[in-house]
């Protein structure tokens, strides 16, 4: 079946499983080798593949990959299943990834990104069957692992993109399991990146009641979440 589509048209296909979700503007800043039409002739082939669905989200098109377009792909094997609340959250990160993989290339550090579905893959192929057997694993892997990582210079750096305050056990539970990654060597930093000082305390205070070390950004500084 690789005969199916061209270099190109993999590498959009590849950049879509990789995030589950991003607009039509995002792929096109993650694939600056490529221009406008290629990357739209690209997403009608995927769509008329099955590959992939496309959504209106306020005035952005979004696209999905599905479960057909990611078991092409191979690596992760599952459709995104992003719900129309998520989404928000799920973009913002996406703009978060490429903000911050530019800034530390343009500083001329070799770094490369982790996404949450390739996180929660490496995951799931280490659980063992019993593990895997237990009702809704999968999604609530989802909330044991960062947004995103990055590697650079030899450490793995974890990534919370905070828009909301969650709820106490939520962040007790969450700053407890970096805890543990931090000691294990999972990951050398853990980073949050709040959109308020509001979120940002909330989070500090069980980080510290923990003694887990915590690096803070302001989202508002890292990106224009009106271009998201």
């Amino acid at each position: 079946m690789d005969f199916i589509l061209s270099e190109k048209r993999k590498d959009v296909l590849v950049l879509i499983d990789r995030f589950g979700v991003i607009t039509n503007r995002q792929l096109e800043k993650f694939l600056p080798y490529m221009n406008f039409n290629t990357v739209r002739r690209a997403r009608n082939q995927l769509k008329e593949l099955g590959f992939i669905e496309e959504k209106a989200f306020g005035r952005r098109k979004v696209s999905t990959v599905t479960k057909k377009g990611s078991e092409y792909v191979g690596s992760i094997m599952t459709g995104a299943g992003s719900s129309y609340a998520n989404l928000q959250h799920d973009l913002t990160v996406n703009e978060v990834v490429y903000t911050l993989v530019r800034q530390y290339k343009d500083k001329g550090y070799e770094v490369k990104y982790q996404t949450e579905r390739e996180i929660m893959r490496e995951e799931f192929l280490s659980l063992s069957y019993e593990e895997i057997k237990k009702p809704n694993k999968l999604r609530h892997l989802s909330k044991e692992v960062p947004d995103f990582s990055l590697e650079m210079n030899g450490q793995i750096l974890a990534f919370e993109v905070e828009l909301n305050r969650k709820t106490n056990n939520r962040i007790e539970k969450k700053v407890n399991q970096y805890k543990q990654s931090v000691e294990q060597g999972t990951y050398t930093r853990v980073f949050y990146i709040c959109r308020d000082e509001g979120i940002k305390k909330h989070v500090d205070l069980f980080a510290k009641g923990v003694n887990l070390d915590v690096s803070f950004l302001s989202l508002n500084e890292l990106i224009n979440e009106e271009e998201v």
